[in-house]
């Protein structure tokens, strides 16, 4: 009796949590925000990713988005963004499916109007292989491009602090841009 009273216990206290979403954050047209139905990642230029709901799709590829009012749009209508922070990584699988992992943070223009979010992408049914792929080839990049701030900064005679602050794209190549120390200044002021 014991024994199956124990079992009932641990079986009732072993509740499966569910699955996190794939994708997290929030997105809108227009000011009204979208409810996220599902994403794909897939192959084109480069590893996309489609973000799927009701009132259409939104495609992260080649660096760029592009906004479409039904999923069978194909690529969509190409929005002009005056804000874009990426960070992504994916890859095809020898089976022809894909994965991809990332954040974006936009504010863009289309046709369907103003589309902007803020993104955590996790598409594909990533393997723990490939997700330490993505976090090493993550790491090397931040590495790689906080060396070049550091290098410019010694040039500038300013003050690089990329790797505690984890400065955001945009600000990496606003201070790798700048040609003078009151311009780096410039670019860490205007956060």
């Amino acid at each position: 009796m014991r024994a199956w009273l124990l079992l009932v216990v641990v079986a009732c206290g072993s509740e499966k949590k569910p699955p996190k979403p794939e994708v997290q954050g929030s997105l809108s047209l227009d000011g009204k925000p979208l409810t996220v139905s599902s994403c794909r990642a897939g192959r084109g230029v480069t590893t996309y990713v489609e973000v799927l709901t009701a009132q259409g799709k939104l495609r992260f590829e080649d660096k760029q988005l592009f906004w479409a009012t039904t999923a069978a749009d194909g690529r969509g209508d190409k929005l002009d963004c005056q804000k874009l922070d990426r960070s992504w990584g994916g890859g095809m699988r020898p089976d022809g499916t894909a994965y991809f992992r990332g954040h974006l943070i936009f504010a863009c223009r289309g046709p369907a109007g103003a589309v902007t979010g803020d993104l955590m992408i996790d598409c594909g049914r990533i393997t723990a292989e490939e997700r330490a792929s993505l976090d090493k080839n993550r790491t090397d990049m931040l590495v790689e491009r906080c060396d070049d701030i550091d290098k410019r900064a010694a040039e500038l005679g300013a003050t690089s602090r990329c790797r505690e602050d984890k400065w955001s794209g945009e600000i990496q190549a606003c201070v790798n841009a700048a040609t003078t120390k009151e311009a780096w200044d410039a670019c860490l002021t205007a956060r």
